[in-house]
Formats: structure tokens, C-alpha cells, sequence
């Protein structure tokens, strides 16, 4: 049985990581916080089915995974709703420069105009320090794939940054 105590500090734990890479997914501070709320809700459902299993992962990286899909589920949503209305997208909030020369909001503002699967792979790979496999593994294709939209990724970031110098 799922012990509710235990849930809400593993919660409380977690969920400045998990707001961060939802962030990172989706752009949208908004966005982020919806992705993360509904990660915590299929996550407790989850649990309480006793649909996790501690032998095949780690709750940690299990929870990312969840707020991975939610974030895709939620860029999907998105990508429909701009079909139907052409709205623009806010700035997505920090990503680390640290060190490399780069202004922070330029790269961010970079990383928005990347398309989303591009986006997704760099961020997984780039930011979150995912390998080859386990980026592959999260968005579902393979490691040929994620090197390619890896590899277009820093293209198209390297194109944009150096339009704006």
C-alpha cells in the first residue's frame, strides 16, 4: 500500500528537478507546471496500482520518464492549438552558459526555435546528461535517430547564435 506521508516528501524532493526539465521540454513556465502536477497525479495512480517495480528502475527515473511523456503530450497539445491560432511562445527559463561564452537568453531564445524533436533530443542528451541509448529509449526511436537530431540541433543553434552576434 502507498504510504501518502512517504509520497509527499519524495514530492517535495523532487519536484524542483522535475520542474526544471519539464521547463526544459516544453519552454513554457505555465506549460511546465501543468506537465509536472499531472507527472505527480499518473505517478500516484501508478503507485497505488502497484504498477511500479523497484527491480526494473529507480523511482527517480521513473518519475522522469513520466514527466518526459507529459511534456511530449503537452507539445503535441501545443503544436495543435498554434495550428488553430498563431500565438507566440514565451521565453523558456534558464539553461546553464556557464563558462562558454554564450548569453544565456540568446540560447534560450535559440532553443525555442528549434523544432521539438530537435529540441527534446538536445535537451535530453545536451542538458540533462542523457546517453545515446537512454535519450533514444525516452523518446522512442533510435540512437542513429537521436544522433541526427543531436547533430541538427547544434547546427541550428549554431546558425541562430551567430545570426544574432
Amino acid at each position: 500500500m502507498l504510504d501518502d506521508t512517504a509520497f509527499k516528501a519524495w514530492v517535495e524532493r523532487t519536484q524542483g528537478a522535475s520542474l526544471r526539465f519539464a521547463r526544459r521540454i516544453v519552454g513554457l513556465e505555465a506549460d511546465a507546471a501543468d506537465v509536472v502536477q499531472e507527472s505527480y497525479i499518473r505517478a500516484y495512480v501508478a503507485l497505488r496500482r502497484g504498477q511500479f517495480h523497484s527491480e526494473a528502475s529507480r523511482l527517480d527515473a521513473w518519475l522522469r520518464r513520466i514527466v518526459l511523456r507529459a511534456g511530449l503530450d503537452a507539445l503535441r497539445s501545443r503544436r495543435r492549438l498554434r495550428e488553430e491560432e498563431d500565438t507566440e511562445m514565451e521565453e523558456m527559463p534558464a539553461v546553464t552558459t556557464d563558462g562558454c561564452g554564450i548569453d544565456r537568453g540568446d540560447l534560450e531564445r535559440a532553443l525555442l526555435d528549434l523544432p521539438a524533436e530537435q529540441r527534446t533530443a538536445f535537451v535530453l542528451r545536451e542538458i540533462e546528461g542523457y546517453s545515446l541509448k537512454e535519450t533514444a529509449e525516452a523518446l522512442g526511436c533510435s540512437v542513429g535517430a537521436i544522433e541526427q537530431r543531436v547533430l541538427r540541433a547544434w547546427a541550428g543553434l549554431k546558425r541562430r547564435l551567430q545570426h544574432e552576434s
